[in-house]
């Protein structure tokens, strides 16, 4: 996946992450390793419910040329 912006423009790309296990599953942003300072991901904090599907979002906004 490649995300690509003018600067100061942002663009996201959502994902989706299913739990197909019988428990619910909290995820937060800690768990994700991101090398770039301009990505952010929403929201900070989420639920999967059990056998169920939940989005999140990759945010890119650069700030210089």
């Amino acid at each position: 996946m490649e995300l690509v912006s003018e600067v100061r423009e942002s663009c996201s790309h959502g994902i989706v992450i299913e739990n197909p296990t019988a428990d619910d599953i909290k995820i937060n942003r800690s768990m994700f390793t991101v090398s770039n300072e301009y990505l952010e991901i929403t929201p900070e904090e989420f639920t999967v419910k059990a056998q169920d599907a939940r989005e999140f979002y990759i945010n890119f906004r650069p700030l210089i040329v």
